[in-house]
């Protein structure tokens, strides 16, 4: 018997975390709103792992300098999650992003939106939310591409 055939190995569901990365290079690196960010999406991570989902983080996927030619390495990724967790704060601009996110719907994979929080209370509040949910609408949206029609376009 495969390793890969034990229930455990096959049954997390993956998550894909999207947010802005380019957008804090240089003189937002260091700001207030640059390490709130990280925090939050560290926190995030965390958290999905310790619910026991498989989480895919973008910006921690390669070392060193960027190179565009690795995108299609994320989207591969992203067309083999379950969902898309999408941390931009308001009004950050994330051209990468936004692409992730188009890819995704476009490929009938869910996108629930989960911005910083303006505190902990609220972040706890909002996480304990979004653990609840998570299972039903990875249900709904995986009977929605079971039953879409293969010709349809998106």
């Amino acid at each position: 018997m495969s390793l890969y055939e034990k229930e455990s190995y096959s049954q997390s569901k993956v998550v894909f975390l999207a947010g802005p990365i380019e957008w804090w290079w240089g003189e937002r690196f260091h700001s207030l709103e640059a390490v709130h960010y990280r925090a939050h999406r560290e926190y995030v991570s965390q958290c999905l792992v310790e619910a026991g989902y498989l989480v895919y983080r973008p910006w921690d996927a390669f070392k060193g300098s960027w190179n565009e030619r690795m995108q299609d390495v994320n989207d591969f990724v992203l067309l083999k999650s379950d969902i898309v967790i999408d941390m931009t704060p308001p009004g950050v601009e994330a051209i990468g992003t936004a692409h992730e996110v188009g890819t995704a719907l476009r490929n009938i994979i869910p996108v629930r939106g989960f911005p910083p929080m303006p505190n902990d209370d609220v972040f706890q509040a909002q996480m304990g939310y979004l653990l609840k949910e998570l299972p039903d609408i990875i249900d709904r949206w995986e009977f929605r591409r079971a039953h879409m029609h293969p010709l349809t376009t998106y």
